[in-house]
């Protein structure tokens, strides 16, 4: 699956699932304008935190046996 059939999969899931919970209603907001508003906030955020992690002059990349190891100690 590509990067951007993936995020138009998220896209529409989160769009079904505000609809689900009628969560676009107190706004009056279609589902899939705010399905598209909260997957931009995401990416502003990881941005954010790429940009923070640069500021402190660490790796800004994703590093997936750490998160394995804080699950794993979650777990317990």
């Amino acid at each position: 699956m590509s990067l951007a059939s993936d995020e138009q999969s998220f896209g529409d899931e989160l769009a079904r699932l505000l609809n689900k919970y009628a969560k676009e209603g107190e706004s009056n907001t279609p589902d899939f304008v705010l399905a598209e508003y909260i997957r931009k906030q995401l990416e502003a955020w990881n941005v954010a935190i790429r940009i923070r992690e640069k500021w402190y002059g660490r790796s800004p990349t994703y590093d997936q046996e750490a998160e394995k190891q804080v699950v794993a100690d979650d777990s317990v």
